[in-house]
C-alpha cells in the first residue's frame, strides 16, 4: 500500500481524506502495526490507489484466517470471475485453524450451494471432494460428487463422462441423506435410459423406489424410464404389473404414455 501511495504522489493525510479513513489507521497498516486490517478498510484504500484486485486479495489472504472473512473473499473473487483465485481462497478457508475439518467442509458446502456462477460451483465442489478425500471424510466426498454430477449431467455433450461421475457415487451412496439418495438414483435412472443402459436404468429406479414415499414428478419420470427400459429390452411381463402403479401419478404426461405403452405391449403379445 505504501508503494502504491507513493507512486500516486499522495501523503497519508491526502489518502485518508480521499478514502474517508483516519490517517492513523493507514499509518498503522503501512507500518505493519495492524496485522489483519478490516477488509472494507483495505478495499476503500485500494479503490483510491488503483491496486490490482487480484494482488490485493492475494496479499490479504496471506494474513487472514477468520472463516467469515474468507467466505466473503471467495464471494469477491467469484464476483470478479476469478475462479482459480476463489478456489485458492476456499482452500485457505478449509485449512483455517479456527474450525475443525468437518465444520469447514459443511460451511463451504452450504456456501457453494448458494453460488449462482456454475463454473465457480463446479470448482468449489471439486475442491470439497478433493479435500474430503485427503482427510477421509466420506460424507463430503459423497455430497460433493453428487452436486458435481447434478451439474455435469446437464451438458448433453458429456453424457458419458458425467455418467461415470454418477457411477462413482454408488460407492458413497450410504453417506447421502435419504432425500439425496432418491434424487441420485432417479437421476441416474433417467441418465442410464438416455444412454441406452436399460438394465442399469431398471436397477437405479428400483433402488430409488425402495426409498421414495412421495409421488413426485421425478419419481413418475423415472418410473416411465424403467417401463420403457423393460419395453426396449423385450421384457413385457413386468410392464403390465407396473402400469397400474404408474397410472396413479397425476401428471399430464402419465395418461397418454401409459395408454401408448399398454397398446404396444398388447401388440407385442399379439393380444390385439
Amino acid at each position: 500500500m505504501r508503494k502504491y501511495r507513493e507512486q500516486a504522489n499522495l501523503t497519508i493525510t491526502q489518502l485518508a481524506n480521499l478514502a474517508g479513513i483516519h490517517k492513523a489507521v493507514i499509518s498503522k497498516i503501512e507500518n505493519g502495526d495492524t496485522k489483519r486490517p478490516e477488509w472494507k478498510t483495505i478495499k476503500a484504500i485500494a479503490s483510491i490507489l488503483d491496486i490490482p484486485y487480484e494482488q490485493l486479495l492475494e496479499c490479504y489472504m496471506d494474513v487472514e484466517q477468520r472463516p467469515d472473512v474468507l467466505l466473503e473473499l471467495i464471494s469477491e473473487a467469484i464476483e470478479f470471475s476469478d475462479i482459480p483465485l476463489a478456489s485458492k481462497v476456499a482452500l485457505k478457508f478449509l485449512e483455517s485453524p479456527r474450525e475443525d475439518t468437518y465444520t469447514s467442509l459443511e460451511r463451504l458446502y452450504t456456501f457453494t450451494g448458494a453460488v449462482t456462477n456454475t463454473e465457480a460451483r463446479l470448482s468449489l465442489y471439486n475442491l470439497i471432494v478433493t479435500y474430503a478425500r485427503e482427510r477421509g471424510v466420506p460424507p463430503y466426498i459423497a455430497k460433493g460428487l453428487l452436486q458435481q454430477y447434478l451439474i455435469e449431467r446437464l451438458d448433453l455433450k458429456r453424457l458419458e463422462e458425467s455418467f461415470r461421475i454418477g457411477e462413482e457415487i454408488i460407492h458413497y451412496a450410504g453417506f447421502l441423506s435419504r432425500e439425496e439418495q432418491i434424487v441420485f438414483y432417479f437421476r441416474m435412472a433417467l441418465h442410464a435410459h438416455n444412454t441406452k443402459r436399460y438394465k442399469q436404468c431398471i436397477e437405479f429406479c428400483k433402488a430409488g423406489l425402495a426409498l421414495e414415499t412421495a409421488e413426485t414428478e421425478l419419481t413418475a419420470r423415472a418410473f416411465l424410464a424403467m417401463i420403457n427400459s423393460y419395453l426396449l429390452t423385450g421384457n413385457y411381463d413386468p410392464i403390465e404389473s407396473l402400469l397400474p402403479d404408474y397410472e396413479s401419478f397425476g401428471y399430464d404426461f402419465v395418461e397418454e404414455s401409459a395408454k401408448f405403452t399398454r397398446a404396444i405391449v398388447k401388440a407385442k403379445k399379439r393380444r390385439i
